[in-house]
């Protein structure tokens, strides 16, 4: 059998920040393929199945919120919460989820958006059972009788128009048209008449070879006539004496200067001959018709769009009821104003009273941005409502009032507390500096604590504050008033 279960719990007190697991120091069950981190607070599932977990915290307070959260969250995405408006209370949940990839992991987180004090005065503050639920399959039933075919529902309406199709393929090419016959060449021109031979211009460029004419090459023009050879000049005589020896080769002189060029000779006599005439160029031949291209074939035609259906008719309104609205009843009639009675003789007037005169200070904490009081430290009130004393003063930057004068003065004093930040009870004095110390206090973490005191000043001046008799930090309520003193004159 490899069924699982677990049961933790916790047996400290302490306090869990927002988004951090609550941590269970002590395994009280385990079997089947479960684990606990009790570092961590995380359990891991190493078996498909269907899990319960059923949880539960006792909280003492958390300064600041207006609810307490707590939620079964694993790695597969499941976010189970269970909360509560009373902050010093036992937050209960219950969870059921479904594991069909393992491992899968789960924790109880604390979803409040301030910390949580876990309550200092039960032996276990937390708790958390996971069991698996068994799924068993039944025998499969027999087969129910096949029921009646239902009547036909109504026609559904019109369809919105589908969106307009892709462009089809291309179609294939159509065959080439038949090529077209030759036409006739055309009959040669008329030979034009020879003009002038002009001034033979200079030699130009080269230009680019042109296309090979089409046609008969025209007759070679005639020879021009050879130009006459111009006459050979006198041979000089051949000098006399036999050639002398050889002398010795004399020493290098220094290389001589270039001489200067010669200047160039005459050009030969004699006429150079005309050029001959350039033959005639034969006639270019007509170039012949260009035969007929195919035509194109027709397009095809698109086909026609389908016809809408026509709307449904709207069905008839339905009758309004015909019944009238019964008449309003009749007024009552107003009954006769009685007679007015004689006045009655005037009183003996009473002797004078004692003069006397209740003189006091109210003062209130009302800022929004005030949220807590630190242990130890005065409540800084910040808006007097009333002074009707010359000898009653309030200083608000130090939470002091100062008596200015003898007598018997009697206090009452509230202030809204919205939790604490540690193990302690909310607590609050008046405390004078003539040694009085005043408690009270209350082991309800958010809600109203109500005190009272009743002093003697003997000597003046003396002073007084409302101050937070715990150490721990208190959280003011987020009422718009947040604490109230009044102090006044007992003394006739």
């Amino acid at each position: 059998m490899d069924s699982i279960a677990l049961q933790l719990t916790r047996q400290v007190g302490g306090v869990v920040n927002p988004n951090e697991n609550v941590i269970f120091e002590t395994l009280v069950t385990s079997f089947g393929p479960v684990s606990y981190n009790p570092l961590t607070g995380v359990i891991t599932i190493n078996k498909p199945g269907r899990y319960f977990i059923n949880w539960w915290v006792a909280t003492q307070s958390s300064i600041g919120s207006s609810f307490i959260a707590f939620s079964i969250m694993t790695s597969q995405g499941d976010n189970l919460p269970g909360e509560s408006p009373i902050k010093t209370d036992e937050v209960v949940g219950f969870a059921m989820i479904q594991a069909d990839v393992v491992p899968v992991t789960l924790s109880l987180v604390n979803q409040t958006p301030n910390p949580v004090t876990f309550s200092a005065t039960v032996t276990t503050s937390a708790s958390l059972v996971l069991g698996e639920i068994a799924e068993e399959t039944g025998i499969t039933g027999p087969t129910g009788a096949t029921g009646t075919t239902g009547d036909t529902g109504p026609t559904g309406a019109m369809g919105a128009t589908g969106s307009t199709g892709g462009t089809g393929p291309t179609g294939a090419t159509g065959v080439t048209g038949a090529t077209g016959s030759t036409g006739e060449t055309g009959p040669t021109g008329p030979t034009g008449t020879t003009g002038a031979t002009g001034v033979t211009g200079p030699a130009g460029d080269t230009g680019a070879t042109g296309l090979t004419g089409i046609g008969d090459t025209g007759p070679t023009g005639a020879t021009g006539v050879t130009g006459a050879t111009g006459d050979t000049g006198a041979t000089g005589p051949t000098g006399i004496g036999d050639t002398g020896p050889t002398g010795a080769t004399g020493v290098a002189g220094p290389t001589g200067s270039t001489g200067e060029t010669g200047a160039t000779g005459p050009t030969g006599i004699g006429d150079t001959g005309p050029t001959g005439a350039t033959g005639f160029t034969g006639p270019t031949g007509s170039t012949g018709d260009t035969g007929p291209t195919g035509s194109t074939g027709d397009t095809g035609t698109t086909g026609p769009t389908g016809i809408t259906g026509a709307t449904g008719v709207t069905g008839a309104t339905g009758v309004t009821g015909m019944g009238d609205t019964g008449p309003t009843g009749a007024t009552g009639f107003t009954g006769a104003t009685g007679s007015t009675g004689d006045t009655g003789a005037t009183g003996v007037t009473g002797a004078t009273g004692a003069s006397t005169q209740l003189r006091g200070l109210q003062i209130q904490l009302q800022s929004p941005t005030t949220t807590i009081v630190a242990g130890e430290s005065p409540v800084l009130f910040d808006t007097v409502i009333s002074n009707q004393s010359p000898f009653i003063s309030y200083d608000a930057l130090t939470g002091t009032v100062t008596i200015s004068q003898p007598g018997v003065f009697y206090i009452s004093w509230w202030v809204g507390v919205d939790g604490v930040d540690g193990a302690d009870f909310p607590a609050f004095a008046v405390e004078t500096s003539t040694g009085d110390r005043i408690v009270a206090r209350s082991p309800i973490m958010t809600g109203q604590i109500v005190g009272d005191a009743l002093i003697e000043v003997v000597a003046s001046p003396a002073t007084l504050q409302l101050v937070n008799a715990i150490t721990s930090t208190i959280g003011y309520s987020t009422l718009d008033e947040k604490a109230n003193l009044t102090i006044f004159n007992v003394t006739l």
